[in-house]
């Protein structure tokens, strides 16, 4: 718990805590799978959510840590969740669907299983059904780990169908309750850049780069591969409306 604390943080600093915690969670009782699950989503954070590790490296470790948890418990949706998360993360799409689903037998109440369902959703384009996953995460465990990413993806899928007012809202919310998320503040800057808000706009950019200058690079320099092409380039194009030369 001490290391799901300091997970919700959204800093480096706080995130290299929270895995010490997860290690120590593990030194005390290795059949407790809790924490190897913890490990597994905070080394894919690591590459999509800070840019401090490449996408390969990410994907591998988090499979990993996600498949000794289902060594020790097959029935474990939350690890088969990341095994799914893994797979898209390194452009498994197909892989993904399928672990996803694997997950969702398991337990499709799980607000984990949730949350990474609502991400293969929308990043495959099925934007009604992401935010229903997203809502039902968030109705399930409204203040948990996971609810940060869940409320600012669901306000992404707004971005995503051309609706950025109700997007600029939806982040507004996000991050009046968590002020640090700076994936947020990125998608915040290309839906005020897309309405013509443009100082607005500019200001959101400024703090997308300043909280996580390593972050912005990292999706801004390439395509991560879960992202479709189409939607990637919308995304870019919001962000250069706001003011990025990219």
């Amino acid at each position: 718990m001490l290391g799901q604390w300091y997970d919700g943080q959204r800093t480096v600093a706080d995130r290299e805590r929270a895995k010490e915690f997860f290690q120590r969670a593990i030194a005390l009782d290795a059949t407790f799978t809790a924490p190897y699950v913890a490990l597994a989503r905070a080394y894919i954070d690591d590459a999509g959510g800070f840019g401090t590790r490449s996408l390969e490296d990410a994907a591998e470790l988090s499979a990993s840590w996600a498949q000794k948890a289902i060594a020790i418990d097959p029935e474990d949706a939350d690890a088969r969740a990341m095994v799914a998360l893994a797979a898209q993360i390194a452009g498994n799409i197909d892989g993904a669907h399928d672990q996803i689903q694997l997950a969702r037998n398991c337990s499709p109440n799980s607000p984990m299983v949730l949350a990474v369902q609502g991400h293969v959703l929308l990043f495959t384009g099925q934007l009604a059904l992401a935010r229903q996953a997203y809502a039902a995460c968030l109705r399930l465990d409204p203040r948990g780990p996971l609810s940060t990413r869940a409320m600012h993806q669901l306000a992404t899928s707004y971005y995503y169908e051309g609706n950025y007012a109700e997007a600029v809202e939806a982040q507004r919310l996000t991050l009046a309750r968590y002020p640090n998320v700076y994936t947020a503040y990125r998608w915040l800057a290309a839906a005020l850049g897309q309405l013509g808000r443009t100082n607005e706009a500019r200001a959101a950019l400024q703090k997308a780069r300043e909280l996580s200058p390593q972050a912005f690079e990292f999706y801004t320099s390439r395509r991560p591969p879960w992202h479709r092409p189409a939607d990637y380039e919308h995304m870019l194009d919001g962000l250069r409306k706001a003011g990025w030369q990219g």
